[in-house]
């Protein structure tokens, strides 16, 4: 076993340990309005109920990376989104669909009903680790959305990448919102055990023992980065998945040439043919 991996096998272990602590903080969480622990508990609080309102407006932030005409249904997933999404459910003119993953929806369904609170959106058991087996390779989301949740994941680096490839080419986005280095602000207690890092206009994941992970570098084949900035202790991070190559199609105003040089190498392999004939004494049919 490298040391990286005995280093990776070590932050599984102590993520599925750490487990109780995360629903413990929902626990409370749910029990105050979100209220607890919160800098500012009225906001906090807003929040929370935004979260349970069916009729809370998409963000204006996120509609703004969004190519959707009126009309259209807008597919989006919310990765690592908690007992209930904090993605705006509703867009005039359009429809939104959001899906929405979390590895403790489980655990979550079972304290909702505790509290008596039934979310718009029902969190469906899911990590970013396992996107690829959650969709079929055909679907595509307009938006992969996380918010504060990759820095908890096992491996964030799989994560993000899996959020690229559910998107759609060409015009689908992933959006990031993370706090910066949060590991090492929480001292790498409870799930949080990843830093994100914004270092020059490019977004890097790093943990202890682990070397840094520049994602900017590591995903550029895949996606175009249009943002990668700080505010007010957060990091923003915005990709926008790559086109397909596309095919390389003749112009019909070349057809007539290509069937002409088809019809010459045509004849030239029937003339070869009759000359090795004649060379082996055969007689043409």
């Amino acid at each position: 076993m490298t040391d990286a991996t005995a280093v990776s096998s070590a932050l599984a272990a102590r993520w599925h340990t750490n487990l109780p602590i995360e629903v413990a903080y929902w626990n409370v969480w749910m029990d105050s309005h979100g209220r607890q622990w919160a800098e500012d508990p009225d906001a906090a609080e807003r929040e929370f109920d935004e979260r349970f309102d069916p009729e809370m407006s998409l963000q204006q932030n996120l509609r703004a990376l969004i190519d959707a005409i009126p009309g259209t249904v807008v597919r989006i997933l919310d990765v690592g989104a908690g007992p209930a999404t904090s993605v705006g459910k509703v867009w005039p003119g359009r429809s939104v669909a959001i899906t929405a993953i979390d590895p403790l929806a489980d655990v979550y369904r079972q304290l909702l009903r505790a509290h008596g609170l039934t979310p718009p959106v029902i969190t469906r058991t899911g990590t970013g680790e396992t996107i690829n087996a959650l969709f079929a390779s055909t679907f595509r989301f307009d938006l992969a959305h996380a918010r504060n949740a990759l820095d908890h994941a096992w491996d964030p680096v799989v994560s993000i990448t899996n959020m690229v490839q559910a998107v759609a080419p060409g015009t689908g986005v992933v959006y990031l919102l993370h706090h910066e280095r949060e590991g090492e602000r929480r001292k790498y207690g409870g799930l949080h055990q990843w830093n994100f890092v914004a270092h020059r206009e490019e977004f890097l994941v790093e943990a202890p023992g682990i070397p840094a992970v520049n994602i900017t570098q590591e995903l550029a084949s895949e996606v175009v980065t249009s943002r990668v900035r700080q505010i007010d202790g957060d990091i923003e991070v915005v990709f926008r998945r790559r086109p397909h190559p596309t095919p390389h199609f003749v112009p019909i105003e070349q057809l007539g040439q290509v069937v002409t040089r088809i019809r010459e190498l045509e004849a030239e392999v029937d003339r070869l043919e009759a000359a090795r004939d004649r060379a082996l004494g055969r007689r043409s049919p």
